[in-house]
């Protein structure tokens, strides 16, 4: 049969560009990585549980799959996952000899070799674990082996991954938290003891408010230094389809840094604006440059042009324009659950949406931007109108992030420095604070979305800026005291009912 040339043009758009195999081939590694499974399972595409329930695909991984996994586990420096995974495409070769081509095969034992070299070199120089790389316990080189280093050693088949727990300690912002981000995401809150969370509680959130006594906010602590929350089914299921429909036909890939795709980020995204406000010529004059069109979208063009905080007219709420109804009103009831101000020009972002599909996650990150600590944008000339923005606006004080579906198994919200991975749960939102008193970005509040291993993820984050709340709480120089503290003293005071 021969194809004419549309036909074949057709065909090849069904396949995925060698980019997107590749992020796939990763995310592969990762899932692995992040819940220790096994390698021979995976290979024969089973998903196998700690508590024994097995998820079975319709598929296997090829051979070529099974190579490219291992290559990847090779680039992250995980040599022990590596040449497992190379192991079995050996095997499936030599099982299928017809499913791989001679010169396939050839590059493959090319690659174990090189495997195998980069196994032992490191594992002799730098020791089986750290930070940055993992190997087997032994080398596989006889020779080396003999070392005494080596033979003090009682042989076992996977060095212990690196684990270092360090709950609620000074962490540099910057430093390498994925060990952490791992472990999170596999066991929770397993580590955090019985002391450690006894004053946490559950609330009907009223703010003594008669009106929201009527129908109070379902509050869940998980954490008070930095103050951290879950709100639960507080999105309507109406509110989510609008959201969720708005979102579908508009997907752009995740960026990080500005520009960049990778692993670190694999997810789909859009914007849904929930008002602006159309403010008189005479201040847009003086902020605007001249011959920009719509230079409002979320404060932030307008902002970029800013030195210093705004002095908005007196009046600017006649200016409010409501651009989404629905998206509008679930600010205001975010307005009411976290006695917060979302309402003004700058008070905060619009809502941004994300899907994260099988094997999608968000590396472990902080949502503030941290302009205060210059060196976050020096010699950053990409980020300069970023920062511009934050300067006028505030960094992000708060984030609500809100579920808009289960997730079947994974895709947790890890706080690795915190032991906290919150469940993706339709309906609920997790809601924490940022920012020190002091205006920096607090530590801790590091967190990170895990890989999704069977369903899709759809959130929707709110950021809530920082100028805008001064009223809100005590302003503390001490760094012992942050917003967080006295946000959730503030939430204890108002005599909400403890459930």
């Amino acid at each position: 049969m021969v194809l004419r040339y549309p036909e074949i043009v057709q065909r090849i758009r069904i396949f995925p560009p060698i980019k997107d195999y590749i992020s796939v081939c990763s995310a592969m590694a990762l899932i692995q990585e992040t819940n220790e499974f096994n390698t021979s399972d995976l290979a024969q595409g089973n998903i196998v549980l700690e508590n024994g329930e097995v998820f079975k695909s319709d598929y296997k991984l090829t051979i070529n799959d099974q190579q490219a996994i291992g290559s990847v586990a090779c680039q992250n420096n995980w040599y022990d996952t590596c040449i497992q995974w190379l192991t079995i495409a050996l095997q499936s070769s030599e099982q299928n000899p017809k499913m791989i081509d001679p010169i396939t095969l050839k590059e493959l034992k090319r690659n174990y070799r090189k495997a195998i070299d980069a196994h032992d070199k490191y594992l002799d120089t730098k020791g089986p674990v750290s930070k940055k790389h993992r190997t087997f316990a032994l080398p596989f080189d006889k020779n080396l082996r003999k070392k005494k280093k080596f033979k003090k050693k009682k042989y076992f088949s996977k060095v212990e991954k690196v684990r270092e727990y360090h709950p609620l300690f000074q962490y540099e912002i910057g430093q390498n938290l994925k060990d952490n981000n791992l472990f999170t995401c596999k066991e929770g809150e397993k580590w955090r003891t019985e002391k450690f969370n006894a004053r946490l509680k559950c609330f009907n959130l009223h703010h003594n408010d008669p009106y929201l006594k009527l129908g109070p906010f379902l509050l869940e602590e998980k954490n008070h230094d930095p103050y951290v929350v879950i709100f639960r089914q507080i999105l309507h299921t109406s509110e989510i389809s609008h959201f969720l429909s708005t979102a579908k036909n508009n997907l752009k890939r995740s960026l990080f840094g500005g520009s960049r795709t990778g692993l670190t980020r694999t997810s789909k995204q859009t914007w849904l604006h929930d008002k602006t406000f159309n403010l008189p010529d005479t201040f847009m004059d003086e902020i605007v440059p001249k011959g920009v069109k719509n230079p409002y979208k979320d404060g932030y063009l307008m902002a970029q042009n800013m030195k210093e905080p705004p002095a908005l007219p007196a009046n600017y709420t006649v200016y409010l324009k409501v651009i989404d109804e629905i998206a509008f009103k679930l600010s205001k009831k975010i307005q009411l659950a976290t006695s917060l101000h979302l309402m003004g020009v700058f008070s905060s972002e619009s809502y941004q949406i994300a899907n994260y599909g099988i094997g999608g996650q968000y590396a472990t990150h902080w949502d503030a931007a941290g302009y205060f600590e210059e060196e976050n944008f020096k010699d950053r000339k990409k980020l300069q109108n970023e920062a511009a923005y934050y300067k006028a606006v505030g960094d992000r004080f708060a984030t609500f992030m809100a579920y808009l579906s289960d997730v079947q198994v994974g895709g947790k919200t890890a706080f690795p420095l915190l032991g906290i991975a919150a469940d993706a749960v339709k309906g609920d939102a997790v809601f924490w604070i940022n920012v020190k008193s002091s205006g920096k970005v607090h530590p801790l509040t590091a967190h990170s979305g895990c890989p999704v291993l069977i369903g899709s993820k759809w959130i929707t984050n709110k950021w809530i800026q920082y100028y805008d709340q001064y009223e809100k709480f005590k302003c503390d120089l001490s760094e012992k005291l942050d917003n967080s503290h006295h946000y959730h003293l503030k939430f204890r005071s108002n005599n909400n009912q403890s459930i």
